[in-house]
């Protein structure tokens, strides 16, 4: 039976406990003296650690996705809690419990009924076909309506993929009547299909959620784009230049080179795909993030290293 969990953990505790493994590695000290880091999660949360001790011997012990027990302290460094570990021990299956360390879940699933509402008001019979092929594929659907949205950052959880397309689709809506030159079945179809090659690039898997071999090699920009490819092949007299659209959204949707976008956005539904995803992404994460730091009953986060900040919460 488990009794710590990561967001109960605070300064000066001493942990004993078995969590998941997301992360490690064999790092160099100044003095040439190796440590191991290390990343563990549970169902709460997750928390970065070091282990001075034995390390290349206990990084043998176990892999990444492995459930460990881990021993130490916790403690503060640069802003943020560590575990300082004195031992990890990898466990059998059977030696823990997988309700203890599921990744959260959407539960509430009734946006779903909208998002369908919404999808068939596309007028464009090119992009309605498509739209057919890809709701009749169940596999396909059902692994968008399964796996998150992201590794860690932003909907983050189990069906999270498909809230986010949602919630694209929401706010494209609201800018498709501030601003009616954009074509509203393009930004709509795209903002369902911009991310669609993360069930290629993501592992379905209920407590621990990795990068494929295919996203590692290709990513889920070239996994999207191959797989309405595909879908668009089997639509005879498809629109060549509707083809080219859909697909550069799908590209494009990263903004810039430096972000892992192959190319720039081109067109205005491309560039508004970009930003709504970006506002999108970020707002769910600084508002978890908000969240997180008022039940712990402070009033900064703890420095996040991915945006080089930490988060005010407001709380007076």
């Amino acid at each position: 039976m488990k009794y710590q969990y990561i967001f109960d953990l605070h300064e000066g505790d001493e942990v004993n406990d078995y969590f998941l493994i997301t992360a490690k590695n064999l790092r160099e000290q100044p003095s040439g003296d190796r440590f191991l880091g290390f990343v563990v999660r549970d169902r709460t949360g997750d928390m970065g650690g070091v282990l001075w001790d034995k390390p290349e011997e206990t990084a043998r012990r176990f892999e990444v996705g492995d459930v460990v027990v881990v021993k130490g302290t916790i403690k503060l460094y640069k802003e943020k809690l560590q575990i300082h570990a004195t031992s990890i021990i990898p466990l059998a299956e059977e030696q823990y419990s997988k309700e203890d360390l599921m990744l959260p879940e959407e539960k509430n699933t009734t946006y779903i009924t909208e998002l369908w509402t919404i999808l068939d008001s596309i007028k464009n019979p090119w992009l309605k076909k498509l739209l057919q092929s890809i709701r009749n594929d169940k596999k396909l659907i059902e692994a968008m309506q399964n796996i998150p949205a992201a590794k860690k950052w932003h909907h983050e959880i189990r069906g999270g993929l498909l809230r986010h397309c949602y919630e694209l689709i929401k706010l494209s809506l609201t800018v498709c009547e501030l601003y009616p030159n954009i074509d509203r079945d393009v930004l709509i179809m795209s903002c369902l299909l911009h991310d669609i090659g993360k069930v290629h690039e993501l592992t379905d898997n209920s407590i621990f959620v990795d990068y494929t071999d295919a996203g590692k090699l290709l990513g889920h920009l070239v996994e999207g784009a191959i797989l309405i490819s595909e879908k668009i092949k089997q639509i005879d007299g498809f629109p060549e230049n509707l083809r080219l659209h859909l697909l550069h959204c799908i590209l494009a949707h990263h903004g810039e080179y430096e972000n892992g976008s192959p190319v720039l956005p081109k067109t205005v539904e491309a560039m508004v795909l970009h930003y709504l995803d970006n506002l999108d992404a970020q707002v769910y994460a600084l508002t978890r993030i908000e969240q997180e730091t008022l039940k712990k009953g402070d009033k900064w986060s703890e420095y996040i290293n991915l945006i080089s900040r930490q988060i005010w919460t407001k709380k007076i």
